[in-house]
């Protein structure tokens, strides 16, 4: 049933004016992947690291704090998992809302206050969860995940979208995402208990956070900025340069 529904948004969805474009003039890649790989670099690069600041808290959190509060913290998994399970429904909400701030206010810009925001973030959430208080860990889960989480991820994808040219965006913007969530996911939960083990303290995890933050708002910032219509910003990273136009088709801003 899900899949019927899926095929029959996507048949609904009209074509962009980038890839009527790309179309038109026929000029697609015939390997997407090879080309992405020759001529976007930096977008890749940029795409991948973009992520560090919303995978490694969410798994940190989601995974990591599950067996670390009744352990360290004395308060039972099922507190924990409750207070979990109450900010990742907030998260329903919170993602689309700040997905359509991030389209009034711009992509790069959302994404640069999320990292910031986890950075903020890093020290008090794990203060909250070591006090022991039910509430307090509540008011962390929420603070990391229904408004933290949703910063820093809510525009991703359609900011990976924008990295990259028409002719190979979907494949870049695939790459990008799917190999970035592998390098800053997986390893997160078993990075924070090394950390914990090795220095006895959360505050080396948290340590973690911010550096995973800095990393993305380093990212960030290598990307160039253009205005758009109604005053957003869209974050653009040309991988054009120094190649000739392909048949006349000028790469343009805009999502997929």
């Amino acid at each position: 049933m899900l899949v019927m529904l899926g095929l029959y948004i996507l048949l609904q969805v009209v074509e962009s004016p980038d890839f009527q474009e790309v179309r038109a003039h026929r000029a697609t890649s015939s390997f997407p992947f090879v080309d992405a790989l020759r001529h976007a670099k930096k977008p890749l690069v940029i795409g991948i690291l973009t992520q560090a600041a919303t995978n490694i808290p969410f798994y940190v959190v989601s995974m990591f704090v599950l067996p670390y509060g009744p352990k360290e913290v004395g308060v039972s998994t099922e507190t924990f998992l409750l207070c979990l399970i109450a900010a990742c429904v907030l998260d329903i909400f919170t993602v689309p809302a700040v997905a359509i701030l991030s389209d009034r206010f711009g992509k790069r810009n959302t994404l640069l206050v999320g990292s910031v925001y986890m950075a903020a973030m890093a020290f008090l959430f794990f203060w909250l969860v070591d006090s022991g208080s039910p509430w307090l860990i509540l008011v962390a889960m929420i603070l990391m995940m229904a408004v933290g989480h949703a910063l820093t991820y809510s525009a991703v994808s359609s900011f990976l979208a924008e990295l990259f040219e028409a002719r190979f965006r979907c494949t870049g913007a695939s790459v990008a995402y799917q190999v970035g969530g592998m390098i800053t996911s997986g390893p997160a939960p078993f990075v924070a208990a090394a950390l914990f083990a090795g220095t006895g303290g959360s505050w080396s995890i948290s340590a973690y956070i911010v550096i995973a933050s800095a990393i993305t708002f380093t990212a960030l910032l290598t990307v160039s900025a253009g205005a758009l219509p109604g005053g957003a910003e869209e974050a653009r990273v040309s991988s054009s340069a120094g190649r000739p136009d392909t048949a006349g088709v000028e790469p343009r801003p805009g999502r997929p």
